[in-house]
């Protein structure tokens, strides 16, 4: 059996005012101290400029305990890590991308320091991240956003990052426009986005095994960690009434009641696939999830790419776009090369879901399970 590689932080006497069990992080490749893990310690690393910063080695303890005993869904990073280069070996991008590949979906923001060309912080420059920068309510960038560089880097996306006061415990915010608070937007339309793809899947298989009954397969709910200050103190923590109840009692989700028209949406592209000598499969991981995101934002003309990625997207458009959900979109994303068959198969559009489901679903993704690590 191959030893682990184990990445290590020398300065370990930064985790001493941590609570841990062993020396040993839960799911991320790296070593508290060369003490017990001298023999099976590979490869030591320099670290990064924030080394000797507890906030950055608690950073990444914090990381550690979401993706590893918390099980989030989605990741929240809204950092001000000071250092804006990728160097793929730097703790941060080994912890978001051992993350990714935990089926963890990570959402960064790009960081606070636009107009300025190549100005994107280094956690968002990672290619398995969900980078996401700022705009105002009115869909105009803000100069603050960080930008990338032209046809070369940039954001994944962009989304509203201006405050709303309703959202606050009293009537001045701590919170200013921000990439950060447009993070944990993009957070909650990301777990909202997995849960409806998690939804169709779940049906697409039960219609394949001839199981589906009165209730629609399992509802999951889903939970977002957050490993940073990017939610001011006076955010209310909404969960929504019937999460918490369910939640309460031990369970992780339910059954709504059958969707007929679901049913039939999906036995339409199982047929149209079966005349082509195809099979759906469609996964629920972080990859699939962005090409949602990125298939339901609407376009900014008026910017370059390295300046707003595939471009604008919040919650009304993502409510939208699931609620006009066809099999037409989802043949069209999965075989391409099947565009004009897949228009002459469906003259007329059904719709897979019902906007009161949908929207329902999105409110209890937006008021869901939240896990916050302290590290500060």
């Amino acid at each position: 059996m191959a030893k682990k590689k184990l990445f290590h932080i020398t300065d370990a006497k930064l985790f001493s005012t941590l609570e841990v069990h062993d020396d040993t992080f839960s799911v991320l490749p790296f070593a508290l101290g060369l003490g017990n893990n001298l023999k099976i310690l590979e490869e030591s690393i320099s670290a990064t400029e924030y080394q000797k910063d507890s906030f950055y080695t608690h950073l990444i303890q914090g990381i550690d305990w979401l993706v590893g005993v918390q099980r989030v869904d989605v990741l929240n990073l809204s950092l001000g890590l000071k250092k804006g280069t990728f160097v793929e070996t730097d703790p941060i991008h080994i912890a978001t991308r051992v993350s990714y590949e935990k089926k963890t979906i990570v959402v960064t923001a790009t960081g606070n320091r636009g107009p300025k060309i190549d100005s994107l912080q280094g956690a968002a420059r990672a290619p398995w991240v969900i980078s996401v920068g700022a705009t105002d309510d009115k869909k105009q960038l803000l100069n603050i956003s960080a930008r990338g560089v032209p046809n070369c880097s940039g954001p994944t996306l962009v989304t509203n990052g201006v405050p709303v006061y309703e959202e606050l415990d009293d009537s001045k915010p701590k919170f200013l426009p921000s990439t950060s608070l447009a993070c944990a937007r993009m957070s909650v339309i990301a777990a909202f986005t997995k849960m409806m793809v998690r939804h169709l899947t779940s049906y697409i298989k039960a219609v394949n095994e001839g199981t589906i009954g009165t209730k629609s397969p399992p509802i999951y709910f889903l939970k977002i960690g957050f490993a940073d200050s990017g939610v001011a103190e006076n955010f209310k923590d909404f969960i929504h009434p019937k999460v918490k109840s369910f939640v309460e009692q031990g369970e992780r989700g339910f059954c709504a009641d059958h969707c007929q028209h679901t049913v039939h949406c999906v036995n339409e592209v199982i047929s149209f696939l079966y005349e082509k000598s195809q099979q759906i499969r469609l996964i629920v991981e972080p990859d699939t999830i962005r090409r949602f995101l990125v298939a339901m934002c609407e376009k900014l003309n008026t910017y370059g790419i390295h300046e707003v990625g595939a471009g604008y997207l919040d919650a009304e458009i993502a409510v939208n776009y699931w609620s006009t959900f066809t099999p037409q979109k989802l043949l069209e994303m999965q075989f391409p090369k099947l565009s004009e068959d897949i228009t002459a198969y469906f003259p007329s559009e059904k719709y897979f879901f019902s906007k009161e489901l949908v929207e329902y679903l999105f409110d209890i993704s937006s008021r869901g399970i939240t896990a916050h690590a302290k590290v500060i």
